[in-house]
């Protein structure tokens, strides 16, 4: 099976999906999850993305979203329908990870923690199962009514993205975040294939005066 697939591997998957209708053996190799895997991962240079781990039969229905799917590359889609968890939160009512979703809607903010060092996370679930996502914008939260209006940026972020809240099969590298700027924008060097994206916050920059506490 494994030649005749790598073989098959020659053709466009058109040309494959048409020798698939000679029998039922050339059907069941047009269709091999390894080989709709190379035809995601040896398309379009904008488009290739080599760390797939998806479930073997997404790997079709994946091709087909990258093809068919109406991806935009000129222009930016907001993927993240909301959000479902947060290693923590302060205030649930009013600093929920859903008020991230919208710079204007509000914060989100973990509880605090006296290790400068320590690090929170937050979940996302995309709107489609099967989301690329090749960058992400972070708005670090200003605080203009403490003195000086300092941000609460972490001090490095990075990104996970996986098919389910709790299992994450990529991660990126961890990126340095401005800490005197209103919008991080974070450019992922390959594109990244999943239905949820974690986003991962190590550190902390600033201690919030009267707990001491570093958010």
């Amino acid at each position: 099976r494994e030649i005749c697939v790598f073989i098959f591997s020659f053709l466009t998957p058109k040309q494959s999906l048409s020798i698939g209708l000679v029998s039922k053996q050339f059907l069941a190799y047009s269709r091999d999850p390894m080989l709709w895997r190379h035809y995601c991962a040896d398309g379009p240079t904008s488009f290739r993305v080599p760390h797939l781990t998806v479930h073997s039969k997404d790997y079709m229905e994946l091709y087909r979203a990258i093809n068919y799917g109406g991806i935009h590359c000129n222009g930016e889609i907001n993927v993240i329908r909301d959000g479902v968890a947060s290693s923590s939160c302060d205030e649930v009512k009013t600093q929920h990870i859903n008020q991230t979703l919208s710079p204007d809607e509000g914060f989100w903010s973990s509880t605090g923690s006296a290790d400068q060092s320590s690090s929170e996370c937050l979940v996302y679930r995309l709107h489609q199962p099967i989301s690329i996502v090749q960058s992400v914008i972070i708005f670090p939260y200003r605080a203009e009514y403490q003195r000086g209006s300092p941000y609460y940026p972490p001090q490095r972020v990075s990104f996970s993205m996986g098919f389910s809240p709790t299992d994450f099969h990529w991660t990126s590298r961890e990126y340095p975040v401005d800490v005197t700027s209103d919008e991080n924008r974070f450019v992922f060097d390959e594109l990244a294939v999943g239905g949820y994206l974690r986003l991962n916050l190590h550190g902390h920059c600033q201690k919030q005066p009267g707990d001491e506490l570093w958010y």
